[in-house]
């Protein structure tokens, strides 16, 4: 592999942060627009049409991820045919995908009114659904363009691309809408703009591996073949777990509540998908270098590097997690305006949520690593069925904080003990009590300086939410969580070896950013 995995994951990093930059200015100008001139009802129906069509993509049986595995060694090993057999599979198997998603989204076409509480008042939705499925079975051809890219850690290249097309994709946006200020056009735009983005990927992929165009000469042994069969059958269920837990908040809220309470979570969900890339890059970024640590390295060492991540996902989503409990309504009350605020209650379990999230991201990270995907296949089953029953039942009587209540109690029940369990017994062979010990430790150094935060802010200063209370909210939420940490953590070991790294990383990206500006 080009480069060493720190040096992989340095550019990766410094591509996220441009990429950060360039979502939160497109995120701040394009929603308020939308809103201006739509109303919130259209960016509830793009939220439940997106996550019907999420649905669908339960047909991927998780082969991607269980291919992208197969992958790392060939990878390590400098293999060009046995990684040419792998991504030509990839990309026979999701063809006839497409063709399976386009025909079941066709099907459930008539049951809209159903699903979408209100959606018969869109004007042109049955057109709008169709445009959102077509775009959905375009991605399905080119989607294994990508994956080499993300396998050998070379992601940074298509997150410049996908900046330059995001931003093309505002300016396109913003002229279709004050040309005809109609979503239908504003849906066909989008679809344009994004399989150019998706052809650019194409050609791309082809200058760097040239062998894509070809047929390969080797056919997979019959044990390969058994292994992958193995691990998307594992990996079927935590499709089944991740949609149920991520994509049926708003299908529920739509159906029990209305599409503009779903338009209304669409704006905090804004929030979170503008700061949560960030977050989840200092681990996404991570995915092919811990494959290509476990394929070369003794497991005392991955354990070692287990640890570092464990901590800095405490580090990275506990403040996260807090800023967005504190903030989040003074953003939208100074972005959108006071009416389009949530409950408290509402924003506390969606923060919540967003921390036992960043909690999952070492094992998950770690499990991925280790191809332990059959070994916790029942994990994310357990969390859907868990998500969907506590959700269903107390929408009936919390409303939308219901619904999110079922969210935060299934990732408590299920995928927060069951995969470090499999991890620490299967693949590090260490007593689980140590990941219980160190995750109670951090959620305690967590929740302290959230409830002093919210106790200072609302009830001692009693802080209004407008611009000048934002800045003073998040510059204390900074303040307390890093002496909070730094307190609890100055005598882990792990922190020690991960300030190492990290500075190794960071002046990495400063020098980079610098021959940027030369």
């Amino acid at each position: 592999m080009a480069g060493t995995r720190t040096q992989q994951y340095a550019k990766n990093f410094t591509a996220t942060l441009i990429s950060f930059v360039g979502t939160a200015i497109y995120s701040i100008v394009w929603r308020k627009m939308f809103i201006s001139m739509l109303g919130v009802e259209y960016l509830g129906i793009g939220s439940l049409l997106g996550n019907v069509l999420g649905m669908l993509s339960l047909t991927e049986l998780g082969i991607g991820t269980s291919i992208v595995f197969s992958l790392y060694k060939p990878i390590a090993e400098g293999n060009q045919a046995k990684m040419h057999t792998l991504i030509w599979l990839y990309r026979k198997i999701y063809a006839w995908l497409g063709l399976v998603v386009f025909v079941l989204g066709m099907i459930l076409m008539p049951f809209l009114p159903d699903i979408a509480k209100g959606s018969e008042n869109i004007e042109h939705v049955y057109w709008i659904y169709f445009i959102t499925l077509s775009s959905t079975v375009v991605s399905y051809y080119f989607s294994y363009n990508s994956t080499l890219f993300s396998a050998t850690q070379r992601e940074y290249v298509l997150t410049y691309f996908a900046q330059i097309f995001k931003f093309v994709n505002l300016g396109v946006a913003v002229a279709v809408l004050l040309v005809f200020q109609n979503y239908l056009a504003l849906c066909i735009a989008g679809f344009v703009v994004a399989l150019g983005d998706r052809i650019m990927v194409y050609f791309l992929a082809r200058r760097n591996w040239p062998w894509l165009s070809t047929r390969p000469q080797e056919k997979l042994s019959e044990p390969e073949k058994r292994e992958i069969v193995k691990n998307v059958k594992a990996m079927f269920f935590h499709k089944i777990g991740d949609y149920c837990i991520n994509g049926t908040s708003s299908l529920i809220i739509g159906a029990f509540v209305n599409i503009t309470a779903v338009g209304m979570f669409t704006n905090y969900l804004t929030l979170l998908n503008a700061i949560k890339p960030v977050a989840t890059a200092c681990f996404g970024n991570m995915t092919a270098g811990i494959g290509n640590l476990v394929a070369t390295s003794s497991r005392e060492r991955v354990y070692e590097v287990f640890q570092e991540i464990n901590f800095l996902s405490c580090a990275v989503f506990g403040l996260v997690s807090m800023g967005f409990c504190v903030c989040a309504n003074n953003i939208i009350s100074v972005w959108l305006g006071s009416e389009y605020i949530l409950d408290f209650t509402v924003v506390a379990l969606i923060a919540t949520d967003l921390y036992l999230y960043g909690m999952r991201q070492a094992p998950f990270l770690f499990r991925n690593g280790a191809g332990l995907f059959y070994n916790d296949r029942f994990s994310p089953l357990i969390q859907a069925v868990t998500n969907l029953v506590v959700g269903l039942v107390m929408v009936q009587y919390w409303g939308m904080a219901g619904v999110f209540f079922g969210t935060v109690v299934s990732g408590l029940v299920a995928p927060c003990w069951i995969r470090p369990f499999v991890l620490y017994r299967d693949y590090f062979g260490l007593p689980f009590r140590r990941y219980v010990g160190k995750y109670l430790l951090y959620a305690v150094t967590t929740g302290v300086p959230v409830v002093g935060a919210i106790y200072i802010f609302d009830y001692v200063l009693c802080l209004p939410l407008d611009a000048s209370s934002l800045m003073i909210r998040m510059s204390g939420c900074v303040v307390l969580f890093v002496v909070c940490l730094s307190m609890v953590s100055i005598f882990l070991p792990e922190r020690k070896l991960l300030t190492v790294r990290l500075s190794h990383v960071m002046s990495r990206v400063w020098k980079r950013f610098l021959k940027k500006g030369s």
